[in-house]
């Protein structure tokens, strides 16, 4: 993935995978990652997945000027080689009947972000595999991915967290 990208190894990818719609938040993880993304310049989103905001998106994207650092996968069948390439999984859903793209996040080693809504906290155990924070508020889900960012070792606790959850739980 960081090679399709052209990203270099020590640049931090923060991976999403969702069906490109309203309630998957991803405009909220877009308006929480601007600040950051202006003082961090290694960082990077990558969102995975097509849907009905997909143009939408791409012309919200181009209009912070962010068409460099927040990149638009579309339709992908390479799950496992999108996760490989991220750093962290994030996900600023609304509403989620299980979070298996959390799952999917975890049994790839990878600690994440995501809202305290619905079932999601029955997958991510929060402070253990990952960080739960309220929907629709951007200062604590910007506080989130700046820990994450700013911590590779808590990456990596929480990845190896989640990962042991998804092989007994999932």
């Amino acid at each position: 993935l960081r090679d399709e990208l052209g990203l270099a190894r020590d640049d931090i990818v923060i991976g999403t995978v969702a069906i490109l719609r309203y309630e998957k938040g991803h405009r909220d993880l877009i308006d929480a990652a601007v600040p950051l993304l202006s003082e961090r310049p290694k960082v990077h989103l990558v969102f995975a997945g097509d849907g009905p905001i997909f143009d939408e998106l791409a012309g919200y994207i181009a209009s912070k000027g962010l068409t460099g650092r927040i990149h638009l996968l579309g339709l992908r069948r390479d799950i496992p080689n999108v996760l490989a390439g991220c750093d962290f999984f994030a996900l600023a859903t609304w509403q989620e009947a299980l979070g298996t793209s959390f799952v999917e996040a975890m049994a790839a080693g990878l600690a994440v972000v995501g809202t305290s809504v619905d079932r999601v906290h029955d997958v991510v155990a929060d402070g253990i595999s990952g960080i739960l924070v309220p929907a629709h508020d951007p200062n604590s889900l910007r506080q989130a991915l700046y820990q994450m960012i700013d911590q590779p070792a808590l990456r990596k606790t929480m990845g190896e967290a989640g990962l042991n959850i998804t092989r007994t739980r999932f």
